[in-house]
């Protein structure tokens, strides 16, 4: 039987990518010397998220910039997940979508975990990639699973859960 798994999908990469055939974001950050006292407070709030410009970008929308900017601190920061664990998922994840920004942004905070530029490249190659112990390799594959069929496999599963909680697994696979 397969456990299916959903996932709450945070868009604001998407918004600010720059598409390769468009003139820039399809909608722009808003400028430090545009913004509101409301806008300032929140950016001040996520200013260490080493995101700005998706934080800048939110503040179009403060009421969900005020809601959904602590959920991507706690799911990039503070989830349950070991810190090797977190960067692996958050980097594999935006190879996999292709992400620019969030590469960048996931390669230098996992480099504050001790990635070396071998790990890096061995994320870009997945889960069977030479070099990997056996729990980050499932951990590569669980976030494959879930951005190929957004499912994990009973295997996956299996070896995630024989040694990650109940709230490491969803935290795992929220982070994807």
């Amino acid at each position: 039987m397969r456990i299916v798994c959903a996932s709450l999908v945070l868009t604001a990469t998407l918004v600010v990518q720059i598409p390769s055939d468009a003139a820039g974001p399809r909608m722009a950050p808003v400028p430090e010397n545009q913004r509101t006292d409301e806008q300032r407070s929140i950016a001040a709030k996520f200013a260490s998220s080493g995101i700005p410009n998706a934080v800048a970008t939110y503040l179009n929308h403060p009421a969900l910039a005020d809601h959904i900017l602590p959920y991507e601190h706690y799911a990039s920061s503070d989830s349950t997940l070991p810190p090797r664990h977190r960067a692996l998922v958050g980097l594999r994840t935006a190879w996999l979508t292709r992400s620019n920004y969030l590469w960048a942004h996931r390669a230098a905070e996992s480099r504050r975990v001790g990635f070396t530029n071998e790990d890096l490249g061995r994320v870009a190659q997945g889960p069977d990639a030479k070099g990997w112990d056996g729990f980050e390799a499932v951990v590569l594959r669980a976030a494959d699973e879930l951005h190929v069929d957004s499912f994990v496999s009973d295997a996956t599963w299996q070896a995630l859960s024989a040694r990650y909680d109940t709230n490491q697994v969803v935290d795992l696979i929220d982070a994807v």
